[in-house]
């Protein structure tokens, strides 16, 4: 049989001094690595600083520098910015199949230099008075709550309007308000086999026409 191990059996101060010697050495060991590390990021990062610095310097001794603007452009609110819009398609898209003579006349009012104005075949209008003579005339008018073309315009838009009727022609004359401006608008139909008929599309041709020039 082996010899059993002598568990009294005891470990001297210098036996525990030789274990941990090595400890030490392997902590002091590790310590100087990650000083050596930091250091070398250091020098590394240092370097570059002065690298750049120097380079900036030198630019700015040379005058090579750009100067950097800032700027800032404010939204442009002006109402009188142009926007384009096509009258000619929106009523040929309405009179594509009626025979008649259309003349048309829309401005924006109060009329200024700028106003908005469009017209087609004018001469046939304003033959017994002008624009502005109509438009006064239909501003000293109340509002009509019959309007021809109430039901085709947004609930409560305020419509002062004049109708003339004559054997071979039918003239609509109105004012439209809407917020912030009126519209004056003049379509006049003439020469048309069925003029009832025409008449009826008066209606659309305002909306198409109101919703082009609210745009504006």
């Amino acid at each position: 049989m082996l010899p059993k191990p002598d568990k009294t059996k005891k470990i001297f101060p210098g036996e525990q001094l030789s274990l941990v010697g090595p400890l030490d050495d392997a902590r002091r060991a590790k310590k100087k690595k990650i000083t050596l590390i930091i250091s070398l990021f250091l020098c590394i990062g240092l370097s570059i600083i002065f690298t750049v610095y120097r380079t900036v310097s030198r630019i700015i001794s040379e005058k090579k520098y750009q100067k950097f603007e800032i700027n800032l452009k404010l939204p442009n609110f002006n109402k009188n910015t142009p926007v384009h819009i096509d009258l000619d398609a929106e009523i040929n898209s309405v009179l594509k199949t009626d025979d008649g003579l259309w003349s048309f006349y829309v401005e924006i009012l109060p009329k200024t230099t700028d106003s908005f104005t469009w017209a087609k075949n004018r001469d046939q209008l304003f033959l017994d008075d002008n624009s502005a003579n109509t438009t006064a005339l239909l501003l000293k008018k109340p509002d009509t709550p019959d309007s021809l073309i109430k039901s085709n315009l947004p609930e409560g838009t305020q419509i002062k309007e004049n109708q003339i009727t004559k054997d071979n022609y039918f003239e609509y004359q109105s004012i439209i308000t809407v917020p912030g401006k009126q519209i004056f608008l003049v379509i006049k139909t003439s020469g048309s086999s069925a003029l009832e008929k025409s008449k009826s599309l008066i209606p659309l041709l305002a909306e198409k026409i109101y919703w082009a020039v609210i745009k504006i």
